[in-house]
């Protein structure tokens, strides 16, 4: 195979375009390999769909990626306000009880009868 043949196969008459899914998104695209009739039987045609295939599986697999990281950044943004909302009753408590004792209508839990 020519090196311009690159990501192309012919299967009987027509072209065929192939492109390696990247081994991180594989599980989420279900395959190792996406495969496409480029619906030509000419090898000049079969080249320009092949580049225009080429481009839209790059920008899939970049538009998946950033979406995993906004997903990532999600999930650890979730995770800190779990850990905020498991304090903040505490901190709620805390910050009502030293307001009281400053009014005066609550002693210290410290303080000596």
């Amino acid at each position: 195979m020519a090196k311009e043949d690159h990501h192309i196969t012919k299967k009987g008459d027509v072209w065929f375009a192939q492109f390696a899914v990247p081994a991180d998104l594989q599980g989420q695209l279900g395959k190792k390999l996406i495969s496409k009739s480029l619906k030509t039987k000419d090898r000049e045609k079969a080249h320009r769909a092949r580049n225009a295939f080429l481009d839209e599986c790059r920008m899939d697999f970049a538009r998946r990626r950033a979406s995993n990281k906004r997903s990532e950044v999600l999930l650890q943004h979730a995770e800190e306000v779990q850990i905020i909302r498991e304090a903040l009753p505490y901190r709620v408590v805390k910050e009502r009880e030293d307001e009281a004792i400053e009014a005066g209508t609550l002693r210290p839990r410290n303080a000596s009868i």
